[in-house]
């Protein structure tokens, strides 16, 4: 059994970190004329919302069916030497109703009846590849938690990630938006940013580019959760760790690191340059007025809640950065690369064209994610939950003893 620091031997570092800055984010309200309120229940809608989002199962179902489908046919296989043809399959397909079959159908049909059909398709084959788990005795405590408490960790992130880019409102000193833009023409020799790539680019003139970038833009947690299964279904459980530390790590450096260099984005500071959008159906439209009048309630002193994720920052650009810590935790899975790399440079550039983002945003979101990464996969076992390992270290260990002792 590897051993840990009494500090970390039952409370992991990522859940240290959440905890400390939820405390802190609580003596912000405390101490501010924020409000003291955070709409939690908006947040677990929000994941909720993103766990059923259209063709989300049937894409997790297909990494996790692909990434163990020899474990399944090896299985199937021992069984069928075990206990014979037919005795399995009446054994077999006994427990398969009832414990996948039955409670899987009973899930789709309650589902919406916008549900795409691959979706209700894919939760049998989710059910089916647990209850697989289940029988090659995979499936214990430690797994459960591993896939579980990263997205309540999640929650917590996300109260005090919003708390604390809130606080960019109560600021009196100047905005660095002017700064940034600056580095950005230098960076393009004197010429703007936006216009340079649209040059570069004509095709991001179409409205139809400007609203697959707004698709992808919005969809990265999509991303996140396909990267998450494809890691979990593989079992490599040290780099599933890793992952979900960069991910929530990215968030509460980049939330601290909006308060160095405070700025709004091209589309507050230069609106003139984006005006173009409004003519154009985009959810950006739609969420960029949001968050500007969450800003403005901040600024007032009028605002009741803080709601997840819905203020104002751009240095740097954490969509940038967690998209990153998914195209290197792609690394191992060829076809997962293609899916991964495609997805980085189209928010690269929906960063900017939509008008979120600043070009010299993209290095801040770097550096941060490289902080996250580095930081993560220093503490892989102590990422979270480690009394989940080490308690399963000391189970193999006592079964190992028995099997000598037997010997």
């Amino acid at each position: 059994m590897t051993k840990q620091s009494w500090v970390f031997k039952y409370v992991g570092v990522i859940e240290w970190v959440g905890a400390l800055m939820a405390l802190a984010a609580w003596l912000l309200t405390s101490f501010s004329s924020l409000p003291g309120g955070f709409a939690f229940e908006r947040a677990f809608h929000n994941l909720s919302a993103v766990l059923l989002f259209p063709y989300l199962p049937a894409t997790v179902a297909f990494v996790a069916l692909m990434m163990q489908r020899r474990e399944i046919w090896d299985f199937i296989q021992q069984s069928k030497a075990q206990e014979g043809q037919e005795g399995l399959q009446k054994k077999a397909l006994l427990q398969f109703f009832f414990a996948v079959a039955l409670p899987v159908g009973i899930i789709a049909g309650l589902m919406a009846a916008s549900t795409p059909l691959a979706d209700r398709i894919a939760l049998l084959v989710i059910g089916s590849l647990i209850y697989w788990a289940y029988k090659r005795r995979e499936l214990r405590v430690g797994r459960v938690v591993e896939i579980i408490e990263p997205f309540l960790l999640f929650v917590l992130m996300s109260y005090s990630y919003s708390t604390i880019k809130a606080a960019i409102g109560l600021r009196s000193g100047p905005l660095w938006d002017a700064e940034l833009y600056a580095i950005d023409r230098l960076l393009f020799f004197g010429n703007d940013p936006l216009a340079t790539l649209k040059a570069w680019l004509p095709l991001a003139t179409h409205a139809w580019v400007y609203a697959w970038l707004d698709w992808a833009y919005y969809t990265w947690f999509f991303h996140f959760i396909v990267v998450f299964a494809l890691l979990t279904a593989k079992g490599d459980r040290e780099e599933l760790r890793s992952y979900v530390a960069s991910i929530l790590l990215t968030y509460h450096i980049g939330g601290l690191a909006y308060h160095l260099f405070p700025a709004l984005g091209p589309v507050y500071h230069f609106p003139r340059q984006t005006s173009h959008l409004t003519r154009i159906r985009l959810h950006t439209n739609r969420y960029q007025g949001v968050l500007w009048q969450n800003l403005d309630a901040i600024r007032k002193g009028v605002a009741k809640r803080i709601y997840p994720f819905e203020y104002i920052a751009c240095m740097p650009s954490l969509h940038v950065a967690s998209e990153f810590v998914m195209l290197f935790f792609s690394r191992r899975s060829r076809p997962l690369q293609v899916i991964t790399l495609p997805f980085f440079c189209a928010v690269l550039m929906a960063t900017v064209v939509l008008g979120w983002h600043y070009v010299i945003d993209w290095l801040g979101g770097l550096v941060v994610a490289g902080v996250a990464i580095w930081i993560s996969l220093k503490v892989p076992r102590t990422a979270y939950a480690p009394w989940a390992i080490l308690a399963e270290d000391a189970e193999e260990e006592g079964a190992e003893e028995k099997r000598n002792v037997a010997a």
